[in-house]
């Protein structure tokens, strides 16, 4: 009897140490950290922003990209991220394509800036840039994600507007020439170009059609209007457009006061100037007249002393 109790608490023993092992390798209590690993954990782009400058055609801009840890409670560290782009975007002089970042904890996010050049001749509406992002897990697994993002590209060329030729007075009734001297100084095209017309004249509210133009091109266009009162008379000018966007820019060409003469005022002006011309002619032939009646007397006196002789 004494033999079996002796057994009994041996067995007894033994199974409190096998569970004792069991909770010792099934929950590390040396491990400071209770980590869950989760097969999903990544490092991926979250956002992106322009931090300094506009994504246009020849400037420089910063562009900062937060990324972020998602999948599971672990921990990304050693995280290189290298930029790269088919559309000519680089880093400026001296700066590098490839960023740093120690840690990033389980949906933590950090962000990364890169100082980067737009090229001048770019001919996409969207630079596509292309982050390959290498980190190491809390298991010390290497994991590799690569990331496309695809940047609008601000190319809303604008138009110059060299001279523009406007008469200080004008007619009333009369048409009047106006010449707008402008140039294209961007590198695309700016499509669906009208002048558009705005004040006390015939052609209130009318648009005149220039169309297309091209980049580096310089052209005028003469344009007629008719002003319909007398007096001071404002008169505005403005360029519309489409950008390589589709989007629609307005330009002021001018805002001009002209003083127009009435129909009236013209007649009476012109009677003005016949009458004094003709008066004018009037005086004239009586001066010739008395010239020549004194050449005249003067000969017959001649003629009469050499008869005399």
């Amino acid at each position: 009897m004494g033999r079996y109790i002796r057994k009994k608490r041996k067995r007894k023993g033994v199974f409190a140490f096998g569970v004792l092992l069991l909770i010792l390798f099934r929950f590390p209590f040396w491990n400071q950290e209770n980590i869950v690993y989760a097969a999903g954990n990544r490092v991926v782009v979250d956002s992106y922003s322009i931090e300094k400058g506009d994504f246009t055609p020849g400037s420089t801009a910063t562009l900062a990209f937060q990324l972020k840890n998602i999948g599971g409670a672990a921990s990304a560290k050693n995280i290189f991220i290298q930029m790269s782009s088919t559309t000519g975007i680089t880093p400026v002089y001296g700066e590098s394509n490839q960023k740093y970042v120690e840690k990033i904890v389980s949906n933590g996010m950090v962000k990364v800036f890169f100082k980067v050049d737009i090229p001048t001749a770019i001919e996409t509406e969207k630079a596509d840039i292309l982050l390959r992002i290498e980190y190491e897990t809390a298991k010390g697994e290497d994991r590799e994600n690569q990331v496309t993002v695809a940047i609008p590209v601000n190319n809303n060329g604008e138009l110059e507007i060299n001279n523009v030729s406007i008469p200080e007075n004008a007619k009333a009734g009369i048409k009047a020439l106006i010449s707008v001297s402008y140039a294209n100084g961007s590198d695309i095209t700016l499509r669906d170009s009208q002048i558009h017309i705005k004040g006390n004249v015939k052609e209130d509210g009318s648009s005149i059609e220039i169309g297309n133009i091209e980049s580096g091109m310089s052209k005028y266009k003469d344009l007629y209007v008719t002003f319909q009162d007398p007096g001071e008379q404002k008169i505005e000018l403005t360029f519309s457009y489409n950008d390589a966007e589709g989007k629609k820019i307005t330009k002021e060409i001018c805002e001009e006061m002209v003083t127009v003469i009435a129909n009236t005022q013209i007649e009476k002006d012109f009677n003005s100037d016949r009458q004094v011309k003709k008066e004018d002619t009037l005086h004239k032939n009586i001066v010739k007249g008395m010239i020549l009646l004194a050449i005249g007397m003067v000969c017959l006196g001649i003629v009469k002393s050499w008869r005399k002789q």
